[in-house]
C-alpha cells in the first residue's frame, strides 16, 4: 500500500500537511515503467486506436470536499506544446493542477528536489497558457540573487536587472520553445530557438522583483516564482495575496535547498503556505515531488541520496 506523497517525501522529518493533490494509497496499480522521453504514451499506437491512460490508477484527495477523486489529466493538453508529456506519476499530478481552469485552481504550490522537472513543466504550462489565449502574459517574479530586498546594482533597468536573476525560467523557456516548435538541436538552429525565445519574452513576459509586487493586483496572468524556501513567511504572504481574477499563481521550491542564511528548513515561504494552505481549499493544489522522481540526469538521484 502505497503511502501519500508527503509522507514518502519527508521520512524521518517532520512533514507538512498532505495537500489536495497528494496521492491516494488507490494507487497501487501503477504502471511500473512510465512513458519515458524517447517513448511517449501515444508511441506505435494507431491514430484510429483509443490512446492508453498513462497510470491509470492514478486518484488525488481533495482534502477540502474530503474526497478521493481519479486525475483529469486525460482531458487537459497542451495544445501549443504537444510534444511535452508528463514523465513521472508526479508530474501527472503536477500537469493537472497547471492546466486546470484558473478559476478552479488559481494557487499551485509545489515542492520537490532538484531536477523534478517542477519548472520545465510549469513555463510550459504558462508558455501554453499565452499562446492559448488563457492568459494575457507570464509574470515572473525570481529571487533576489544577494537575498536582499533590493534589486541589486546590476546594469539596466529594472526588467532587466530582474531578468538576469531569472536565468531558471529562460533556460527552460529555450527547452520548452526548443521542443514545441520541433526545432533540431543543432548549432545552427539555436539562433532560431533563441530568436522565438526573445520575441516571446518581448511581447509576454514581465520581470517583476518581489519588492516591487506589493499593491499589485495580477489579473489574466500566469505568474511563476521559484525558489520560494528562500523568502520570508512575510513575502510569502504578500505574494500569493498578489492574485486576481483569472489568473493562475505557481509557487515552487525545495526545502532541501534553503540558501538565506536567515532561514531555516522550517521558517522559510515555502514551509508557510505548506503549512498554512495545505487542505485548506479545492482551489488551492500541493503537489510533493519525490527524489525518485528526479528526470534532469538519472546520476542526479544517485545524488540526491548522498545529500
Amino acid at each position: 500500500m502505497r503511502q501519500t506523497s508527503t509522507q514518502r517525501i519527508y521520512r524521518n522529518k517532520q512533514p507538512p500537511p498532505d495537500g489536495n493533490f497528494s496521492s491516494s494509497t488507490h494507487d497501487e496499480s501503477i504502471a511500473q515503467k512510465p512513458e519515458t522521453p524517447d517513448q511517449p504514451a501515444s508511441e506505435g499506437q494507431p491514430e484510429d486506436q483509443p490512446k492508453p491512460r498513462p497510470f491509470p490508477a492514478l486518484h488525488r484527495f481533495d482534502a477540502a470536499a474530503g474526497v478521493i477523486t481519479p486525475l483529469n489529466h486525460q482531458s487537459f493538453n497542451l495544445p501549443k506544446c504537444e510534444p511535452i508529456h508528463p514523465k513521472t506519476a508526479g508530474q501527472h499530478f503536477l500537469l493537472e493542477a497547471l492546466l486546470a481552469p484558473a478559476d478552479e485552481i488559481p494557487i499551485v504550490i509545489v515542492q520537490g528536489e532538484f531536477g523534478t522537472g517542477k519548472t520545465f513543466l510549469s513555463v510550459a504550462a504558462g508558455y501554453d497558457g499565452v499562446k492559448s489565449k488563457r492568459y494575457s502574459s507570464v509574470v515572473v517574479c525570481p529571487r533576489d540573487s544577494r537575498l536582499g530586498d533590493d534589486i541589486g546594482a546590476l546594469p539596466g533597468d529594472a526588467d532587466e536587472k530582474t531578468r538576469a536573476k531569472a536565468l531558471s525560467f529562460t533556460d527552460n523557456l529555450y527547452q520548452v520553445i526548443e521542443i514545441a516548435e520541433q526545432i533540431p538541436v543543432t548549432p545552427k538552429a539555436h539562433s532560431t530557438a533563441k530568436g522565438k525565445m526573445e520575441e516571446f519574452i518581448r511581447e509576454s513576459v514581465e520581470f517583476v522583483p518581489l519588492v516591487e509586487m506589493g499593491g499589485r493586483s495580477l489579473s489574466e496572468r500566469f505568474i511563476i516564482y521559484d525558489e520560494a524556501q528562500d523568502m520570508t513567511p512575510s513575502q510569502a504572504r504578500a505574494l500569493v495575496t498578489r492574485l486576481a481574477d483569472r489568473s493562475k499563481m505557481v509557487v515552487m521550491g525545495d526545502l532541501s535547498q534553503v540558501n538565506n542564511p536567515r532561514l531555516s528548513r522550517t521558517n522559510n515561504g515555502l514551509h508557510y503556505l505548506l503549512t498554512r494552505l495545505a487542505g485548506k481549499s479545492s482551489g488551492i493544489a500541493v503537489i510533493n515531488l519525490e527524489p525518485n522522481e528526479i528526470v534532469r540526469h538519472s546520476l542526479l538521484r544517485e545524488i540526491a541520496s548522498y545529500l
